[in-house]
């Protein structure tokens, strides 16, 4: 039986037969609220009314040169330029082609090469094959303003073509259509996300994944504003976060492994935007479902082949034990089709087919591939009605949910990438050392069985290097295996069950080769097992063991990234981390890092790791911007003639000796590093009050209060104000980051003496980021992870949180002269300082005074004679609970 036609929803056609397109949505919104912000990108912002515009002088530009129904590549960065470019395209009714800049050159010029388009719209990203392909437009070209007339296009017109991994080695087209678009469109803000304006949507899909159709001109036209991160940050969970918190997103539209890095990174925890979580392009699994339910707003299971347009279906998730496939769309009808293509009742396994509205045409110029899969529906009763067999493998429950079982074929999603494994094979059989090749899938990751050709011997990074030339990342095999012959079974096709115990953890080892067993070799392999064990408390560690079969998790897995970053001072895309999470893999990507183009770290800035308490107030500034500011002050007041000059110098040189006050941090710094820069220009404001009432303002107030930016620096500002002829004062603020309030008299004593004597010769002997490090490693481990677990589930029981707004105050206590006796002698009778009998005290007093229990901090100054000289966050807080 059909899961229910929903083929009778309101119509996106016009009585001409024309199709009220996604651009012709675009441009409605676009009059409706003409200043609403449509996109945020790495650049900035552009409101609906001036992404309309770009899309109008781009419409101009490509009617003016593609045939109409002619194709057009579009390349580049992601960012409001290439959306509008591709908007442009489509209300030109041309078709939109898009090619993602980061794919292996080899793969994007097979795809050009299939797609024969009549124009290429590239920026400084595109590689320069794009640009050779046909005649070629800048993305950042200034195009003339124009009025042109919307092109109707009819729903059976082709939009957009995504090109998708073919088992031939080459990659095969997939021709969307603008009936299927606008149906997508329709359903998607009726149902599912329910699209609408006021909606923050982040972007994480690649232009070139048809889920960016989704996740950016979908929302577009429905009226929300749309984020786009910086190519290189789609898969950094803690830009993601940082994103979500500072656009307020409500919506996300990710694959399970992403949402998976994203709560690894802190999605949903304490003071964190919550967002309406929609998975897609992989299987969402049970504990994934149970994570996102307890750290989204709502959570919603969506599934659609690219061949049908992105999504064919939605389903609301409220039990983790049930992940069913969900209803059609509007638009969508689905069948469960035995072998010979009846209908099957609720039970049976069954091949499931999709028909409807937003079946696509096929593929572009594969009409023997095009006529098996996309084939007559016989159920629909419309003439010519078409319907597309998937190779999924479902079953339709009593209570009308679908549930996927698996596939007819070895087609397979990796991190939401679809993966024809004969393509992969395809690849590697074209390098010359290889005879033979075949590729298994488990857990996710790929693994290649290869059989080298006579007298070669092939390397494992050699294949895997060759495979990255002509594959996206997600294809290369992680795992390669060398054998003298594949096994094949009785009627001569490859044994891939037997394959599949050369992956077993119990396999032979002598099939994998001598050098791919377990054991970490070269350097980088060696130091990151050496990082792995020091965070778990392990000896010996597996190269090919998941850190989390380990006993890692979430918390201990950003510690050893954050030690990587700063061992290796690079920045490490943590998506491709956790994608992978063995000691081969890790190291991998650390040697990829170290081997691409240098960051945009300044030259000669160094990179240290953040101590614990520096880590929290990065993660406060990333959570609320300006909330760690405005610092520490200190005011002097000085006498006699004072020379601004030598006060700038000796300030000057201050900095020059403390490391900390050149300091600042990476942009999304929860788990990142601190930058120590060689020398940083500061603030001095000088102000003559001479004059001035005492009550007046000084007019340096305001920029001394401004908020101190962490990314940037630097973390110190001065004033220096004069009120008489000989009586000035000197205002200096710090942020707590880089200083603490025993540093203030530091900095006063070496600014003061520098004034008098000059500048020290050399810097503070001991390095604030040895400290950090060795503060971080004692922070560390499987067993204090533990305990700070257990510490905050019993602070939670046993203290009270109070709701709502509440006032704080600080109340000051003043002892006489016998009670500061009588807690002297305490303290010296029981060996401890004065502080501590004083903080014993309050923690007897305040419950009963409260009635409840009671946490009080205390701070602890962290200093020893090697350190008081130091000017940095060295003070540390103690927390005492007591009922």
């Amino acid at each position: 039986m059909p899961v229910p036609d929903r083929e009778s929803e309101p119509s996106t056609t016009r009585d001409d037969g024309t199709t009220v397109s996604l651009p012709e949505s675009v441009a409605v919104v676009a009059r409706r609220s003409p200043g609403r912000t449509a996109v945020f990108d790495a650049g900035g912002h552009i409101s609906f009314a001036e992404l309309d515009a770009a899309a109008d002088r781009w419409a101009a530009a490509v009617a003016d040169r593609v045939s109409p129904g002619g194709w057009v590549a579009v390349c580049g960065r992601r960012g409001s330029a290439l959306v509008a470019a591709a908007l442009g395209c489509l209300r030109a009714g041309r078709v939109y082609v898009p090619l993602d800049p980061s794919h292996p050159a080899e793969r994007i010029a097979l795809t050009l090469a299939d797609a024969r388009p009549e124009l290429v719209l590239v920026d400084d990203h595109a590689p320069a094959a794009v640009a050779d392909a046909a005649p070629a437009l800048d993305l950042g070209a200034e195009l003339a303003a124009t009025t042109t007339r919307p092109v109707r296009v009819f729903a059976a017109d082709p939009a957009y073509v995504i090109y998708t991994s073919g088992s031939t080695g080459t990659p095969k087209g997939v021709v969307a259509t603008h009936g299927g678009l606008a149906t997508l469109v329709r359903a998607l803000c009726s149902e599912g996300p329910s699209l609408a304006e006021g909606d923050v949507v982040l972007s994480v899909a690649s232009i070139a994944f048809d889920m960016s159709i989704t996740d950016v001109f979908v929302p577009l036209a429905a009226g929300a504003s749309v984020v786009l991160p910086a190519d290189d940050r789609t898969r950094d969970p803690d830009v993601l976060l940082d994103l979500i918190d500072r656009h307020r997103v409500t919506t996300v539209l990710a694959t399970p492994s992403l949402w998976r890095m994203l709560v690894l990174a802190g999605l949903g925890t304490s003071g964190r935007q919550r967002v309406r979580a929609f998975g897609g392009g992989e299987k969402l699994t049970e504990r994934l479902a149970r994570e996102l339910l307890e750290r989204t707003a709502s959570l919603h299971n969506g599934y659609g082949p690219t061949e049908t347009t992105v999504y064919s279906t939605f389903a609301p998730i409220s039990d983790p034990a049930r992940l069913p496939l969900g209803a059609p769309i509007a638009g969508t009808r689905l069948y469960v089709l035995d072998e010979d293509g009846d209908l099957l009742p609720p039970g049976p396994r069954g091949e499931l087919y999709v028909g409807g509205l937003q079946v696509s045409t096929g593929y572009h110029r594969r009409p023997a591939l095009t006529a098996a899969r996309f084939v007559p529906d016989p159920f629909a009763g419309v003439l010519g009605a078409r319907m597309y067999r998937t190779g999924d493998v479902v079953r339709l429950s009593a209570d009308g949910d679908l549930h996927f079982l698996g596939r007819t074929d070895d087609q397979v999603k990796i991190r939401g990438h679809r993966v024809e494994p004969g393509e992969i094979v395809a690849v590697l059989e074209r390098l010359p050392s290889v005879r033979q090749a075949a590729v298994l899938v488990h857990e996710d990751t790929l693994a290649a069985c290869v059989v080298a050709e006579p007298g070669h011997a092939p390397k494992a990074d050699e294949v895997r290097a060759h495979a990255r030339r002509f594959l996206p990342e997600a294809m290369v095999p992680s795992r390669v295996a060398f054998l003298p012959a594949l096994p094949v079974t009785g009627n001569g096709k490859v044994d891939h069950a037997a394959l599949l115990a050369w992956q077993a953890p119990d396999g032979p080892d002598e099939q994998t080769g001598p050098d791919h067993d377990g054991a970490p070799q070269g350097p980088t392999e060696i130091a990151v097992a050496k990082t792995w064990g020091e965070v778990l408390g392990r000896g010996d560690v597996d190269a090919l063991t998941s850190f989390f079969d380990l006993g890692g998790h979430s918390l201990l897995a950003m510690e050893v990234v954050s030690r990587l970053r700063t061992e290796y001072e690079l920045e490490l895309p943590v998506w491709e981390l956790f994608a992978e999470p063995t000691v081969r893999a890790w190291a991998a990507v650390v040697d990829r890092a170290a081997s691409a183009p240098a960051a945009a770290a300044d030259a000669g800035d160094s990179r240290a790791a953040l101590s614990p308490e520096q880590r929290a107030l990065c993660h406060a500034e990333r959570l609320v911007p300006g909330i760690t500011s405005p610092g520490l002050t200190v005011r002097a007041n000085l006498t006699g003639p004072v020379d601004a000059g030598r006060v700038a110098e000796a300030l000057a040189a201050v900095v020059r000796r403390q490391e900390c006050l050149r300091t600042r941090f990476e942009p999304v710094a929860e788990y990142g590093s601190q930058l120590v820069s060689p020398y940083v220009e500061f603030d001095l404001f000088e102000e003559d009050l001479r004059g001035a009432a005492d009550t007046a303002e000084s007019g340096s107030d305001e920029a001394m209060h401004a908020p101190f930016d962490l990314a940037r620096g630097p973390l110190l500002r001065a004033a220096l104000r004069q009120f008489e002829d000989e009586r000035f004062e000197l205002e200096i603020r710090v942020h707590d980051a880089v200083a603490d309030a025993a540093s203030l008299g530091v900095l006063v004593a070496e600014f003061v003496d520098a004034y008098a004597n000059g500048p020290a010769a050399e810097p503070v002997a001991v390095r604030f980021a040895t400290l950090a490090q060795a503060r971080r490693e004692a922070s560390s481990g499987v067993a204090l992870a533990d305990a700070v677990t257990a510490f905050g589930s019993a602070l939670t029981d046993t203290v009270p949180v109070p709701e709502g707004a509440y006032a704080t105050g600080l109340v000051p206590v003043r002892l006489d002269a016998p009670a500061v006796q009588a807690v002297s002698d305490l303290a010296l009778a029981r060996g401890v300082t004065v502080e501590c009998a004083l903080t014993a005290a309050l923690l007897r007093v305040l419950p009963e005074e409260w009635g409840s229990s009671v946490v009080v901090a205390r701070v602890e100054p962290g200093r020893s004679p090697d350190t008081r000289d130091l000017v940095a966050p060295l003070s540390t807080l103690t927390l005492s609970a007591i009922d």
